[in-house]
C-alpha cells in the first residue's frame, strides 16, 4: 500500500473524512495482515479495544490524547512486568559452597 505524507494525509482529511477513515483502516489491516499469522488474531482484538475506547471522542485532539494515554498505560504495565521479580527467585536460597 502506497503511504501518503503528511500534506496529502491533511488534504485528505479536510476534504474526505470517509475516505480518510477508510485509508485508516487499510493502513491498519495492512500492518495486521504482515504479521505471523498466529499473532492477527491477538492484534485484531487489541485494535477492537482500541477502536470502541477512541468511538467516545469524536473530537480528533480528544482521540489523539486518548490513545497517547492508551500507549503510555500499556508501556508501563510491560515496564512492571519486566521489572517484576519472580516469586521463585524472591523464596530462593542463597547455599555456601
Amino acid at each position: 500500500m502506497d503511504c501518503l505524507n503528511f500534506d496529502e494525509l491533511s488534504e485528505l482529511w479536510r476534504n474526505d473524512t470517509e475516505a480518510a477513515e477508510a485509508y485508516h483502516r487499510a493502513i491498519i489491516d495492512d500492518f495486521i495482515l504482515g504479521l505471523p499469522e498466529e499473532k492477527q488474531e491477538r492484534a485484531r482484538g487489541l485494535q477492537w479495544q482500541i477502536d470502541q475506547e477512541l468511538r467516545k471522542y469524536k473530537n480528533p485532539i480528544s482521540r489523539m490524547n486518548r490513545m497517547v494515554e492508551l500507549m503510555w498505560e500499556s508501556f508501563f504495565e510491560l515496564n512492571s512486568a519486566l521489572n517484576r521479580v519472580p516469586e521463585e527467585r524472591s523464596k530462593a536460597e542463597v547455599i555456601n559452597i
